[in-house]
């Protein structure tokens, strides 16, 4: 088991902040990202493990598994926080019997998957129990959230709770 703590800065907008990153320098393909405790807070945009492709570099056949994920942004400040993201040519992954907890201020989302044309997003999320709380009403607070191109994905047995009032 590992335990990773991110602290970001109260105040102001700047690059996201990361729990784990699996980016576009080389393909990241059949990782095990398993039992991890992942705490990120007070930052302006935190993502949990973020899975980032490209045109000619796919993230595939990554298992995320049994990860307590918690992403709890400013009050005030926090643009985007989300427990996994997967974005572009992300295909094959499984996430599943993951503990999410996301909150912050304006848009929160505990799984978020976007493709692009051409680079489907075809993934297993199941298992997964999700508590995403906080945001402005009417502004995007969701549980799993599948955007452009997100074809294709298998999802089934999470159980999610949502609600637009911040916890205190």
């Amino acid at each position: 088991n590992n335990l990773f703590n991110v602290y970001g800065t109260l105040g102001g907008v700047g690059p996201a902040n990361y729990g784990i990153y699996m980016g576009i320098s080389g393909a990241t393909n059949y990782n095990n990202i398993t039992n991890n405790n992942i705490t990120l807070t007070r930052a302006s945009s935190s993502w949990g493990v973020y899975l980032l492709g490209a045109a000619a570099l796919a993230n595939e056949n990554n298992l995320i598994r049994g990860n307590d994920i918690n992403v709890i942004g400013a009050n005030t400040t926090s643009v985007s926080n989300i427990g996994i993201y997967c974005s572009f040519n992300c295909n094959l992954n499984s996430f599943n019997y993951n503990s999410i907890n996301v909150s912050g201020n304006t848009t929160n989302y505990g799984i978020s998957l976007i493709g692009s044309t051409g680079f489907a997003n075809d993934n297993n999320i199941y298992g997964n129990n999700i508590l995403v709380t906080g945001g402005i009403t009417g502004i995007g607070n969701n549980g799993i959230y599948l955007q452009t191109a997100s074809n294709e994905n298998d999802v089934h047995d999470n159980n999610i709770v949502v609600t637009n009032t911040r916890a205190t």
